[in-house]
């Protein structure tokens, strides 16, 4: 009998160890899901477009007249949008200086990522949700 509370007390134990989830990373691209503001003077959006999670952004690079929408994804706490700018069709352009400021409000790309013409490796771009 003493041996099976033993046994009890172990496998409570073992699941309450891995059951919790301090610090774990969002891996749910629902987390972008709204407007952002840029520090740049934009507006994008994210968004659930029936399969596919969606961003919007005028596209500064052909005309900043037009809005484009892009799949994306968020894997490995990188943000990653398909086909951008000149890429491939089938590929994502991860964003290799992506980075939470506040994790779900607030993120920072590098300039030079985001918009490839820039010339400046200094400058960050700053995104912050606003609904």
């Amino acid at each position: 009998m003493k041996q099976w509370k033993s046994y009890i007390i172990l496998i409570l134990f073992i699941a309450a160890i891995t059951s919790c989830r301090k610090g774990a990373a969002v891996a749910s691209e629902e987390i972008f899901y709204g407007k952002w503001a840029t520090n740049y003077g934009d507006t994008i959006r994210f968004f659930s477009s029936g399969t596919n999670n969606s961003i919007t952004y005028k596209d500064y690079f052909t005309s900043p007249k037009l809005e484009k929408t892009q799949a994306y994804t968020y894997q490995n706490n990188r943000l990653g949008i398909k086909n951008w700018l000149l890429g491939p069709a089938d590929d994502y352009k991860f964003f290799e200086t992506f980075k939470w400021i506040q994790e779900g409000q607030i993120f920072d790309v590098q300039s030079l990522e985001w918009h490839p013409f820039r010339s400046s490796t200094t400058v960050y771009y700053r995104f912050t949700k606003i609904q």
